[in-house]
């Protein structure tokens, strides 16, 4: 990887589409300014250029946020939307995969936490599910643009579930309690435990999605449907949910400098962080 202090113009490239991340990459919470303005440029610049917004937020969600910011004129002509870290996308305006979690399992999980008093966050549609209405989990719906439910009703559709930790418990042990210890490959997907960046910095979490749910599956698909290469694509994030897309074989792909070093060891650039407008500052100078 190549840490982006000194940009020589040899490390520009021919770029016709950009993805990336929203949280963490191209701002907290909300995009940010100089990030709107750097996808506005880019689609302005040329006709043929195309931006994905690939999160783990709902489809509803990230749209909302790039309407926000004065993208939605390109919204379902030259903007597309991968959802739910991979579980949900579209592609000009249309749904090309719609996968959430088995039913059996988010039952499970639910009776499981109920039973044991154990807080999660359980991601329908559009509607945000949780054992109990905490501080934490306002704030999480509240960037999301989500209507926060107290109570997980049986039978919901979920595409997403987020189970919670705090420092003074064990997670082999909760692992137990969510019934996930022995979750079957065809079942589900543990995705990453780390730090939440909402509300409380000591609360982690392990993610469960459903199985071959990842960003790329859907990225490679519009690629191939727009015939734009590899090469040609600047792929951008800041997690490890998003190492599937940053490592894919030819693509120009980029770190920010907040990101774990799972996901930097993979990319080929690593910019600043998103508190200095990385995005931005590796669109500018990796984007001829």
């Amino acid at each position: 990887m190549t840490e982006l202090n000194i940009f020589p113009h040899s490390l520009k490239h021919q770029i016709d589409l950009k993805v990336s991340d929203l949280d963490g990459t191209m701002g907290h919470g909300n995009i940010s300014p100089a990030s709107a303005r750097s996808i506005h440029e880019f689609l302005m610049a040329d006709y043929n250029n195309r931006f994905i917004g690939a999160s783990g937020r709902a489809a509803f969600s990230t749209r909302d946020e790039l309407i926000r910011v004065g993208l939605g004129e390109f919204l379902d002509t030259r903007i597309d939307i991968i959802g739910f870290n991979g579980g949900y996308a579209t592609h000009n305006g249309e749904v090309i995969l719609d996968r959430p979690l088995n039913p059996e399992l988010v039952s499970r999980i639910r009776e499981n936490c109920l039973k044991h008093n154990k807080n999660a966050l359980f991601y329908g549609t559009s509607v945000m599910y949780v054992t109990e209405a905490t501080k934490q989990f306002r704030l999480v719906a509240d960037m999301m643009g989500y209507e926060l439910v107290e109570g997980i009703p049986e039978n919901e559709t979920c595409y997403v579930i987020d189970l919670l930790k705090w420092p003074d418990e064990d997670f082999e042990t909760l692992e137990q309690i969510w019934g996930t210890a022995d979750l079957r490959a065809n079942q589900g997907r543990k995705m990453f435990f780390g730090h939440s960046s909402v509300g409380d910095p000591n609360m982690q979490w392990l993610e469960i999605v459903p199985p071959n749910v990842d960003k790329v599956y859907p990225m490679i698909e519009i690629m191939e449907q727009l015939g734009i290469s590899p090469q040609r694509t600047f792929v951008i994030g800041d997690h490890v949910n998003d190492k599937g897309m940053v490592s894919l074989d030819g693509v120009v792909g980029v770190a920010m400098g907040n990101a774990p070093v799972q996901l930097k060891e993979v990319a080929k650039f690593v910019t600043k962080p998103v508190r200095e407008e990385g995005f931005s500052y590796a669109s500018k100078y990796l984007i001829l």
